[in-house]
């Protein structure tokens, strides 16, 4: 788990849920920048390889970090196979990205409920459901995003995906 006084698992979380919001307006811009640069598909090959590596590197630092039972790691496998072939399932590249802003979002937020709480998955879930809901409304006034009820169960897949990971790491 995170090696942080609650106080600063609070601050980064916090830091990170504003990062997410402030970067909102941003997006679209940087999106046609790249896009004036790569083709769709190479966009697409860079996310599915970033994906790739995040969940390689993640399987290995909680295996390897972790009490190494077989059992956890196939769990572990499960959680990122089923995560990574579900965000295969979204055509535009860039949709992938939610599967790592909010896998990691679940994984703070279970950190920080941990040792709080006695069923710490559901008041994280709730939360980053929450979280990814508003950030999706936000879009639904800003002029260059679009809200999508698409997108909001995919935060919440990938915020469960997270938080799994949390759960499968300290028990």
């Amino acid at each position: 788990m995170i090696q942080l006084s609650h106080k600063g698992l609070v601050a980064v979380t916090v830091v990170y849920v504003l990062s997410i919001y402030a970067t909102l307006p941003l997006a679209r811009p940087l999106l046609t920048f790249i896009y004036g640069h790569l083709e769709r598909e190479t966009l697409g090959i860079i996310m599915n390889a970033l994906l790739l590596l995040f969940i390689f590197l993640s399987i290995f630092c909680l295996y390897y970090y972790s009490r190494r039972s077989l059992l956890r790691f196939a769990l572990l496998v499960l959680v990122f196979s089923s995560t990574f072939f579900l965000a295969m399932t979204y055509d535009i590249p860039e949709e992938r990205f939610h599967f790592l802003q909010y896998g990691l979002l679940g994984y703070l937020i279970y950190a920080l409920f941990f040792n709080r709480r006695r069923l710490p998955e559901v008041p994280a879930l709730c939360l980053v459901a929450f979280i990814g809901g508003s950030d999706e409304l936000v879009q639904y006034f800003l002029p260059s995003r679009v809200g999508d009820m698409r997108d909001v169960v995919m935060n919440a897949v990938a915020g469960l995906s997270g938080v799994a990971v949390g759960s499968l790491w300290k028990r």
